[in-house]
């Protein structure tokens, strides 16, 4: 693939576009979908932490916890009460 391929869709680019207006949550919660949908983390993985998220993508906590807790409403992650968030068990759900 050549760089000139990848766009701002890219599933091993994990940037936010600071152009399009889109709530950041929104956008950060369909850019960690399309990872993994494409396989980065397999059904019933961990997820990195609120705080891991925030700090790759440059948000907010509350942007990176809106946009985990919208990806748990999508049925694309589980969330265990006091403790991590995981892929649920199917992506088929996945729709970024």
């Amino acid at each position: 693939m050549d760089v000139a391929d990848v766009g701002p869709d890219a599933v091993d680019s994990p940037s936010l576009d600071r152009e399009k207006r889109m709530p950041t949550y929104r956008e950060t919660a369909d850019l960690i979908a399309a990872r993994i949908k494409a396989g980065e983390w397999p059904p019933g993985a961990a997820l990195p932490t609120t705080l891991d998220f925030a700090a790759e993508y440059e948000i907010s906590e509350a942007s990176a916890y809106r946009a985990l807790s919208l990806l748990v409403d999508r049925g694309v992650v589980v969330g265990v009460k006091g403790g991590r968030r995981y892929v649920a068990g199917s992506t088929d759900v996945i729709d970024p």
